[in-house]
Formats: C-alpha cells, sequence, structure tokens
C-alpha cells in the first residue's frame, strides 16, 4: 500500500511554499477594481468549512480591496458547484472553493463532470484538517492497535457512520483494506447526524475532521481514538497517530483549496494568489485556525494543481483496490 506515500513530499513541499514567484506583484488600487468576485462554495451554508471559506473570503476582499461575494451550491458531491465555476467566463470573476470532495469525485465516478486537469486555473491551498477516528467514550478499546485487534477478532460486526464516497469513507476502507480488516459503513447525509448516533452508541465509530470533531471531544461526548496525520495533532497531543501504531506512512483529511475555471489569465492568478498568502499569513487569523486544529497548507498555484493530481491519483488507486463503489 505504497500510495498513501505519494503526496508526502508534495505536502512537506507545500508547507515551505512561499510566496517568491508573486512577492514583486503588487495588489491593485480599490478604484481599479470595483467588481465583485464570487467565490463558489460546494456545501451548505453553516458547516466548519463554509466557516473557513467564509473567513477566507472576507480576508482576501481586504488585501485585494474588492468585494467577494460567497454563494453556496451544494449538491452531487460538490459536482454542481465545479462544473459551475469550470463553464465560467475565464475571467478570474467566479472562484471556487473545493475541499478533499473535489478530487474524490473525479477518482471515483465513472463519467466525472469535470477533470481537475484540464478545466481549472488553481490559485492555491489554503487549509487542511487529518481525519481522527472517534468511538463512544464507553468503547472497550484504548488504543489504535486494541481497536485494529477488536475489529479482526469480529468481521464486520462493527458499524460505523459515513458519507458514502467522501473522505470520512474511502479514508477508513483504504486503511482497513491494508489491515485486513472488514467493517460495516452505515450511509449518512453528512458527518453531524452520524456523531449524533455515535453519541447515542448506535454506532461503534466514525472518522470526521478533527476540525469539526474537537468540540465533541473536549464536551466528552464521544472518544479520539487515532489520528490519520503524520505528526500528533497539536489540539490532540495525547492522541496516537495510525503511522506510529498499526499503518507507517498513513494520513488522511481533508483540504481546502481556491480556483478558477481553465485559461484565466497568469497576471490576475497572481494577483489572486498573493491576496491568499498574505490573508493565511496574518497571524491572527493563523492562531484561529490552527485553534481548531487546523494546518495552514499555502504553497503556489503549481504545487496547488500537483497536490490535487496527487489526490486524484491516490484515491484512483484506493478505488481499484478496495472496490469502492463506482458511478
Amino acid at each position: 500500500m505504497n500510495h498513501q506515500h505519494s503526496a508526502d513530499p508534495m505536502r512537506r513541499q507545500i508547507l515551505k511554499g512561499v510566496a517568491s514567484a508573486v512577492a514583486a506583484v503588487t495588489l491593485p488600487a480599490r478604484a481599479q477594481m470595483t467588481n465583485a468576485l464570487r467565490l463558489v462554495l460546494p456545501f451548505s451554508p453553516g458547516g466548519p468549512t463554509d466557516a473557513a471559506a467564509r473567513s477566507i473570503a472576507a480576508s482576501m476582499s481586504n488585501h485585494l480591496g474588492q468585494a467577494i461575494v460567497v454563494e453556496n451550491k451544494a449538491g452531487a458531491n460538490g459536482a454542481i458547484a465545479a462544473s459551475f465555476v469550470a463553464k465560467s467566463p475565464a475571467d478570474g470573476n467566479t472562484l471556487l472553493y473545493h475541499t478533499s470532495a473535489f478530487t474524490l469525485e473525479a477518482a471515483l465516478s465513472k463519467a466525472p463532470a469535470y477533470d481537475p486537469s484540464t478545466d481549472f486555473t488553481y490559485v492555491g491551498l489554503t487549509t487542511s484538517a487529518p481525519l481522527v477516528l472517534l468511538v463512544h467514550p464507553d468503547f472497550p478499546a484504548r488504543t489504535p492497535a486494541d481497536f485494529i485487534a477488536r475489529l479482526k477478532a469480529a468481521p464486520g460486526r462493527f458499524n460505523y457512520g459515513a458519507v458514502i464516497r467522501s473522505i470520512v469513507h474511502v479514508a477508513p476502507e483504504q486503511l482497513f483494506h491494508a489491515l485486513g480488516v472488514k467493517a460495516v459503513a452505515v450511509p449518512y447525509k453528512g458527518t453531524a447526524p452520524a456523531l449524533v448516533d455515535l453519541m447515542a452508541g448506535q454506532l461503534q465509530f466514525a472518522f470526521d475532521a478533527v476540525n469539526s470533531a474537537l468540540p465533541h471531544v473536549r464536551g466528552g461526548r464521544v472518544r479520539a481514538l487515532a489520528i490519520a496525520s503524520r505528526e500528533r495533532s497539536p489540539v490532540l497531543p495525547e492522541v496516537a497517530t495510525f503511522a506510529e501504531t498499526v499503518l507507517p506512512g498513513f494520513e488522511a483529511g481533508t483540504w481546502g483549496a481556491i480556483m478558477g475555471p481553465a485559461g484565466v489569465p497568469s497576471d490576475r492568478i497572481a494577483r489572486l494568489h498573493l491576496a491568499l498568502v498574505r490573508t493565511l499569513q496574518e497571524p491572527a487569523f493563523r492562531s484561529q485556525l490552527e485553534s481548531q486544529g487546523l494546518r495552514i497548507l499555502g504553497g503556489t498555484p503549481e504545487q496547488c494543481r500537483e497536490f490535487v493530481a496527487h489526490d486524484v491519483a491516490r484515491w484512483k488507486q484506493v478505488a481499484a483496490t478496495t472496490n469502492l463503489p463506482t458511478e
């Protein structure tokens, strides 16, 4: 299962990514840019990703001197929003904020509605959040190894809540396949209702992004048993990683990126990217995101494109080896 290593150098590179390529670009004066930008989000309002995207948009708007209007276009695993932006004029005025669902949909669909490699121009990566394994507080396992041992001893007896074909389903299936264990994915429309059932004891476990799981863990309603990052999370330092315990190199999580349709002029991308870099470098903004367990990514537009390509390749390979449902 070496494919989980493929994006690691890329991620390290992105973490070190600096805006040197656009450092010399000056942001335009307010008077030159009066038309509002549209930032299309592929999910419903109100969730943690929606909140992060809106926060980034508000800060970028200040740096650009240009209003950014956020529009939610949910549905079809994010494909409605992605297709809408892919078909928009390539003037840089219509942008897309997407997540890991962007590459999963492209990798798992038999006839994807868009092609990440040809239909988009990339502005940059924003943040990432590792997945965390959550169990009911009464669940007997206390370590990742004990958890896997219990699943191995009772194949198919344990249920977990999953949004089918999302990161909280595909990544666990990769993990279980690599470790030779079986569990039953119970379909949910979102992670929030799955966690409600987990707290009520109707599920044995679930996966969620650390930033949305954190309040429930801190409130004692669920217990964090393992985290899918290379290193432990600063917000849950006592929680062991899968990589250090049961599957070296395993990491999975959600991430965010901003992109536009193919063909947006490079000077326009450079200005947008500089506004994003400046946003991600704001100390108050960084500390707010990091306190939620998010990691600031940044990096260049080209690193964003490469990251997306690596992610699509990873999930295509996982789908081929784990018999995940494709549609």
